[in-house]
């Protein structure tokens, strides 16, 4: 019996032994391979542009990372920040510290990328400078530049689009129990000399007080945002907080615009908000990535995780800050 259970013991620690993980080089292939990339060679540097993912919708922020490796002895140069990036938005950007691979130093570049508009663009060549100090090396500065590296930016507005005119019409609605009659006469002079009441009071505060001036549409939409967010509705039914972020926006657009966005669905919306011309055009973009990726919470299913969450509320404060006359850029 002792000697089955050793057996069994062996191959157990065999098979566990067997549960390898993915190296960090092989992560980064298997990312490199959903990447669109250009790479350009020159003596002993090599460049390399590559944008993730691949095939970019309107509603995504990008990451373009341009990496260098050059062998030792070879002194570079990297491209001053912003050169080069299109038709973008930068969000963010970073330089990780160089690090060492099989006798080559590699440099890097981060950039997050907002898109701008839909269609093809296009990443401007990238130059990098350097000098070949190795033994064998001529001394002097020579440069290296990539090919233009050409995207496709998509967008939920097409013939692809998941219809919302497919969604299952409202239930009916559920019948109330009957209760006594005594009681509803009750209830009925209850809410009557309460409401008596309360029209009273207002017409006589009425009369004292001075009535106060309206709240401004972009300070009621920003105080609306701002309890929102303070509610953590997004970590209790995450679909909810897509419905009232949305809800937000489109009030905010109805106080300050002719247009009635909460009675429309998003394409009559964005339809009419276009003939209008009532935004820029960079501004209309926003607020199609901002409706688009709310719309896949809300009507598509897509479970968003917490960046998503994070960029939607960005981007809703954002377009409010960008068109509300108190911050002074009105549209």
């Amino acid at each position: 019996m002792r000697g089955w259970m050793t057996i069994a013991c062996f191959w157990l620690l065999i098979a566990g032994c067997d549960r390898t993980e993915k190296t960090p080089s092989e992560e980064a292939s298997v990312k490199a391979q959903q990447a669109a990339t250009v790479l350009s060679e020159r003596g002993p540097v090599s460049v390399s542009v590559s944008v993730i993912p691949e095939k970019p919708r309107l509603s995504d922020e990008p990451e373009l990372t341009l990496t260098v490796r050059a062998e030792a002895g070879v002194d570079v140069s990297l491209p001053e920040f912003g050169e080069s990036v299109g038709d973008f938005l930068i969000r963010d950007f970073h330089e990780p510290i160089p690090r060492t691979e099989e006798g080559s130093q590699i440099l890097q570049q981060v950039y997050t990328l907002e898109p701008e508009t839909a269609g093809r663009v296009v990443i401007d060549p990238f130059v990098v400078s350097f000098t070949d100090n190795r033994k064998e090396g001529d001394g002097k500065e020579h440069s290296v530049e990539t090919e233009p590296l050409r995207l496709t930016i998509s967008t939920m507005l097409d013939a692809n689009a998941p219809s919302l005119d497919d969604l299952e019409p409202p239930a009916p609605p559920t019948e109330l129990e009957s209760t006594d009659a005594f009681s509803m006469w009750w209830l009925f002079w209850l809410a009557g000399g309460s409401a008596i009441v309360v029209v009273v009071v207002m017409l006589m505060k009425r009369r004292t007080a001075k009535p106060e001036p309206p709240i401004p549409p972009g300070i009621l939409a920003r105080r609306e945002l701002d309890e929102l967010i303070a509610s953590g509705l997004s970590s209790q039914d995450v679909k909810l907080f897509y419905v009232e972020l949305t809800a937000i926006v489109r009030r905010y657009i109805e106080r300050t615009t002719s247009v009635r966005a909460p009675e429309l669905t998003t394409e009559e919306f964005l339809r009419q908000v276009e003939q209008q011309a009532l935004f820029r055009s960079e501004d209309n973009v926003r607020l199609v990535a901002f409706l688009e990726a709310a719309d896949l919470v809300k009507f598509a299913g897509v479970t968003p995780d917490e960046e998503a969450i994070r960029q939607a509320t960005h981007k809703a404060k954002v377009f409010i800050e960008l068109k509300s006359p108190e911050s002074g850029d009105a549209a």
